[in-house]
């Protein structure tokens, strides 16, 4: 019986096994691949917070165009550069003065990047798999 499970254990995956395989990685590689687009979507727009808070001191009194959605804007002007309404998730605004809305932001930043690392990390390793399953198709094409 030991025999047995050590001959199962040892059985290569069949060619049609191995093109199964190579279609799921493919699937999962593109969905990393989109979510990853989104995270760094995310991560450029909190880079662009953070560069307006940075320079909040000087934007108090001057005119600019406020984003009101969909690519739609209006001319506007900031009256009170010392605080900022922040969404905090699930439709929450907090208000924050700007200091705390910089260490928020940074925070954001941080965690968007560690996620955005993670899951380069398994593209990374479903790319190699797929590499992999490749050659063992190219080997057995070659056998045939």
């Amino acid at each position: 019986m030991a025999d047995e499970a050590n001959a199962q254990a040892q059985r290569q995956p069949s060619e049609e096994e191995l093109r199964y395989m190579y279609g799921v990685y493919q699937q999962q590689h593109s969905m990393l691949s989109s979510t990853i687009n989104m995270h760094m979507q995310d991560l450029q727009e909190l880079n662009a917070a953070q560069r307006t808070l940075e320079s909040s001191d000087m934007l108090n009194n001057k005119e600019m165009l406020t984003n009101i959605g969909a690519d739609f804007f209006m001319k506007s002007k900031l009256t009170e550069a010392d605080t900022v309404v922040v969404g905090v998730g699930s439709d929450y605004m907090v208000e924050k003065d700007v200091a705390s809305a910089k260490a928020f932001v940074t925070k954001r930043i941080q965690v968007k990047s560690e996620i955005i690392n993670k899951l380069g990390k398994n593209r990374k390793e479903l790319e190699g798999a797929m590499v992999e399953i490749g050659y063992r198709l190219g080997q057995g094409a070659g056998r045939a």
